[in-house]
């Protein structure tokens, strides 16, 4: 069988998370390609390859080391790799559903205007801030959605509000080429350069057609301590790598938005400026406001009382079940919603919740998830309800 979509993996030193999602999709029959793009040290890469050679024969995966680079960098080298139609990418931490990702591909065939779709996204926080361990809670995850007719509106509603990521949706693979064309020639330390890193291969997708969000659950991201994280907007704008990155940005936007809109070069220079400022300015005052809001600015008094708020015996736990309970009570898509057999999303979600919680789960192939220890999974399931 040819595969339709190849499923493309950046990881760097986070064997633990990577070994997980391979897993979750050994077990839950993903039948499609996988490239990975490994930039992790030697003792994380040997454990990262022993996993790859512990599931040959029950999953199609091409394994590539790339040293060095940044995640965006490392997806530039394995787009380099697809054969596929379609092409998406994942996180080493989080999860694409696979139901979610055969649903895409079937929309992208019979909707030509579209470049790319995604479905519903959430993000969980386990405690500890491990690969595994009881999730804490979870929350609406958003992602951008594009409908504008023209290139240039669509720029505008991508980074004008945020803006929402959209390099986890299925993209056509011609485009998603050229999303990450030249990002291995920009500087930048790993996953600190955000026109490198995010804005060039999601403004780009932007330009070139449509983005649809269906109503499925799509991807669960993890919330975690380790998580790789942008740059603080002021180490950003005074790199070095800043001023020739955004040359690179504005040439690269300029040249689709005359392909793409018919503009001549000056119009497109405007749009960009237009589109651009706004992004621009809520970086600096959202980045001000946090460092504002930082606990280490925190009156004494608060940060003594939350220290000791955190040693008290069973505190984090009693807030967690308060949280859960008021969370559940509004929202379709809390932990207590979620687990819910009756909820349109459980079967897509709770493959996910099992892994996290029981490592060690296996599967049946009656369409839903099972463990050695179900009883208990399902009796946890039970109490948030």
């Amino acid at each position: 069988m040819t595969a339709a979509l190849t499923l493309c993996i950046p990881t760097k030193d986070r064997a633990e998370f990577l070994a997980r999602l391979l897993h979750y999709y050994a077990r839950t029959g993903y039948r499609h390609a996988i490239a990975i793009g490994d930039s992790s040290a030697p003792e994380q890469a040997r454990r990262n390859q022993e996993t790859v050679a512990s599931l040959t024969g029950r999953l199609r995966i091409t394994y590539r080391e790339y040293p060095g680079l940044s995640s965006c960098a490392c997806l530039e080298q394995l787009s380099a790799l697809v054969t596929t139609s379609y092409c998406s990418f994942v996180a080493d931490d989080d999860f694409v559903c696979p139901s979610g990702l055969e649903q895409c591909v079937a929309f992208l065939e019979t909707h030509p205007a579209y470049v790319a779709a995604h479905g519903l996204g959430i993000l969980l926080f386990v405690e500890g801030s491990h690969s595994h361990g009881p999730i804490g809670r979870v929350v609406r995850y958003r992602q951008a959605v594009l409908e504008a007719e023209t290139a240039s509106q669509r720029l505008r509603d991508y980074l004008t509000p945020g803006p929402y990521t959209v390099l986890y949706a299925v993209h056509r693979s011609g485009d998603w080429r050229a999303m990450f064309q030249g990002g291995s020639a920009l500087g930048g330390e790993i996953n600190q350069n955000v026109f490198k890193d995010e804005l060039i291969p999601s403004s780009v997708s932007a330009i070139r057609g449509r983005i649809k969000e269906l109503d499925s659950l799509y991807l669960i991201r993890h919330a975690h301590d380790a998580i790789y994280r942008q740059p603080h907007p002021y180490d950003w704008i005074t790199s070095a790598d800043w001023f020739p990155s955004y040359i690179m940005f504005r040439e690269r936007l300029v040249n689709e938005l005359m392909h793409q809109d018919g503009l001549r070069m000056q119009e497109a220079y405007a749009v960009i400026k237009e589109a651009f400022w706004p992004y621009f300015y809520r970086a600096i005052v959202i980045g001000w406001e946090k460092d504002q809001a930082s606990p280490q600015r925190q009156p004494r008094w608060q940060a003594r009382l939350r220290s000791v708020l955190k040693q008290l015996p069973g505190a984090q736990q009693g807030w967690r079940w308060l949280r859960i309970k008021a969370e559940g009570r509004r929202d379709a898509f809390s932990l207590d919603a979620l687990l819910r057999p009756t909820s349109p999303h459980y079967a897509d979600f709770f493959p996910v919740y099992q892994m996290i919680r029981s490592p060690s789960a296996r599967w049946k192939t009656d369409g839903r998830a099972r463990s050695r220890e179900g009883d208990v999974v399902m009796a946890e399931a039970g109490a948030h309800g």
